[in-house]
């Protein structure tokens, strides 16, 4: 898969976006490759800042992969990282990063980079 970078203006706090794009475990019922996704490890590093990892299963047509990632969510910069974990199964490489700027009207401006590179090559079409 090709490398993305979009930016988005949409009508909801960064808060409400930070909140929606670390829910991760739902991604199965809006992303339709993502068959089944779980929070393996979670950790707390403070009161604004939260890492784990997670495990996700990719899947089209009879291919079925899992990968592993970690995410990190900064509250105070609003920003989410996920990078591919040392356990990473289907993943040769990832770099994903979102930022949420508040912008004076109460909107967010979403800053969305994304660089994935799949073993199988099916998953990567």
């Amino acid at each position: 898969m090709p490398s993305a970078k979009l930016k988005q203006r949409v009508m909801f706090s960064p808060e409400d976006m930070i909140a929606l794009v670390a829910d991760v475990e739902k991604y199965p019922d809006f992303i339709s490759l993502i068959s089944a996704l779980r929070i393996t490890q979670k950790n707390t590093a403070s009161e604004t800042r939260e890492t784990f990892e997670a495990e996700a299963v990719v899947a089209f047509k009879f291919l079925s992969e899992t990968f592993r990632s970690k995410v990190d969510i900064d509250h105070d910069a609003k920003r989410i990282s996920v990078k591919k974990a040392d356990r990473s199964g289907a993943v040769k490489s990832l770099s994903n990063d979102w930022v949420f700027y508040e912008l004076s009207d109460g909107s967010t401006l979403i800053d969305f980079a994304v660089d994935v590179r799949l073993k199988a090559f099916p998953l990567e079409m």
